[in-house]
């Protein structure tokens, strides 16, 4: 299922600049010029300018302008091959009519509103609701058919495939509302959407984040929509935010505007879901103000709900039938030198996936298997996936699961430091050579590396392995172990004076080991990889390692 989601229009005929009627009158262009097509349209409040509203000599026909609004709403779904039936509104502060006594009437409402019940009165929802004369005419144009239904606070449609929640989050407005102080009648929403099935994805539609509901509705309805996997769609910032809280399967979506004012980012997002709502993808897209190319694509954004375990493979690996996990396959061959492009979109294709399991906002368990993948992948697959950002990591290799809860033994590595004559008023090479396996094929090729070097002044950090692996022992300690090491050899060349120093890793080894080495890997300071190619011993550049590698 696809949708666009838009907001804050902030659209008055004769109050607009110049620019924001450009950007609009671009918007559908582009989407018929990039063949988009989707589902539904949904606006999430804000379809004229308050400010608009407090000028006399402004104003024009309140019914011609919802016509207007719904006139543009219409060619955008036109565009998008959208029926009016499946165009969703929800209003937003913007579009209710304010009076000098609302600020006195709403904070007795307020300070009315019972304790335990949640709820207001027949005659504070008909104070409320009639306030709202503007956007009932913009709904009556999108959609004439409807009855007087739409006379109330929120509304809940069953549709094929997914539950919509149209929240109106604007009934207590009338100024510049704070964080933490809206109601929404939590009463009214449980009658709605009580009785019907937990198992289809929600959507809810609302022109303010869930952080401007008061802790007590916000609570309410986290719990109304419990066992459910939801998607909260709004806007009034005008700006874009997104995210995903495991803990309650709200997956949340903030978009901007379509109005060019100071401070204000004109975005939109298309988004899709799978059937079951445990797979999303967003991408947005930005009016380019700078370069003057309007409206381009500017970020993207996906997940998968409980993604737990995910495999990665070579390039030479193709129809891969035996491997029944989710699967991300990268452009690298496994005894061969990596060239740029392919670390390029190497590095594309990460920052997806942290982007996408990196939104989490508990701890998580990630088991990571790969087939015909150099070791260089696995140090910036679990550099990606960092400790940092919550994700522990397992590897799971064959039928063998190398879990930290579960190996009590730390693999001893031989430690040795060979270094002469270092000049700490020159910039000193730290060679780190970590031989992870018990047969090493790799050292003579390192040390006829530094030979052929030009700079010469090394200072040999050397990690030498004899044993062989198996599920007893513990890779994170075990690597974190390795880091420290290195990161305590980096502290005393520092303190020594060392004007600058260019970390070198050269790994050899166990590929599970190397992934929680990248796990574990310090961020405060680059370092350098070194593919090895194995037709002619050799060792090549490759993956630089730094806090902003993922930021392409």
């Amino acid at each position: 299922m696809r949708w666009m989601h838009i907001s804050d229009v902030h659209m008055n005929k004769e109050f607009n600049n110049v620019i924001s009627n450009i950007l609009r009158d671009e918007l559908p262009e582009f989407i018929k010029s990039n063949g988009f097509e989707a589902d539904y349209l949904f606006v999430t409040g804000d379809y004229r300018d308050s400010a608009y509203m407090a000028d006399n000599s402004l104003k024009e026909d309140l019914y011609q302008q919802a016509v207007n609004v719904a006139d543009y709403i219409r060619e955008i779904a036109k565009a998008l091959h959208v029926s009016s039936d499946n165009v969703y509104l929800v209003p937003g502060n913007h579009d209710l009519a304010r009076q000098s006594c609302d600020k006195e009437q709403i904070e007795k409402i307020k300070q009315s509103y019972p304790k335990f019940r949640e709820t207001l009165t027949n005659q504070e929802q008909s104070y409320l609701l009639q306030r709202f004369e503007f956007f009932d005419m913009i709904e009556k144009q999108i959609h004439p058919e409807e009855s007087n239904e739409c006379r109330s606070f929120h509304r809940f449609y069953q549709e094929d495939k997914v539950d919509i929640l149209c929240l109106n989050t604007a009934i207590t407005c009338y100024g510049q509302e704070k964080e933490g102080e809206l109601f929404l009648d939590s009463e009214s929403v449980r009658k709605i959407i009580s009785n019907t099935g937990i198992q289809r994805p929600l959507i809810i539609l609302a022109h303010h984040d869930l952080k401007f509901l008061t802790p007590v509705e916000m609570e309410n309805l986290k719990f109304m929509i419990r066992n459910r996997s939801v998607f909260y769609l709004c806007g009034h910032s005008h700006k874009l935010e997104y995210g995903y809280d495991d803990e309650s399967k709200i997956c949340r979506i903030m978009v901007g505007t379509t109005k060019h004012a100071e401070g204000a980012y004109p975005i939109i997002s298309m988004g899709d879901i799978s059937d079951r709502g445990d797979q999303a993808g967003f991408t947005f897209y930005k009016y380019n103000f700078a370069d003057k190319t309007g409206w381009n694509l500017y970020n993207e954004f996906s997940y998968r709900i409980n993604k737990n375990r995910i495999g990665f493979i070579g390039s030479s690996i193709v129809n891969d039938t035996n491997i029944n996990f989710d699967l991300v396959q990268l452009p690298l061959k496994q005894t061969t030198k990596s060239t740029k492009e392919e670390r390029t979109v190497t590095l594309k294709t990460l920052a997806k996936i942290k982007s996408a399991l990196c939104v989490f906002e508990r701890k998580q368990t990630i088991t990571v298997s790969a087939r015909r993948l150099p070791v260089n992948a696995g140090i910036v697959i679990g550099y990606a996936l960092h400790k940092r950002q919550g994700i522990q990591l397992q590897y799971k290799n064959n039928d063998i699961l190398f879990s930290n809860a579960n190996g009590k033994r730390l693999i001893n590595f031989e430690e040795k430091v060979k270094c002469e004559n270092i000049a700490f008023d020159k910039p000193v090479s730290l060679d780190v050579y970590i031989q992870a396996k018990s047969r090493d094929d790799g050292i003579a090729a390192f040390y006829e590396f530094l030979k052929k070097r030009k700079n010469k002044n090394s200072y040999i950090l050397l990690f030498a392995n004899r044993e062989n692996y198996d599920e007893s022992f513990n890779l994170e300690l075990s690597s974190e172990k390795l880091a420290d090491k290195m990161i305590k050899h980096y502290g005393m060349l520092k303190q020594k004076g060392a004007a600058k120093i260019n970390i070198n890793l050269f790994y050899n080894g166990f590929w599970g080991l190397a992934l929680l080495l990248g796990n574990q890997m310090p961020t405060t300071f680059p370092i350098q990889l070194y593919d090895y190619e194995v037709s002619n011993q050799q060792y090549y550049k490759s993956f630089s390692l730094a806090s902003k590698i993922f930021e392409l």
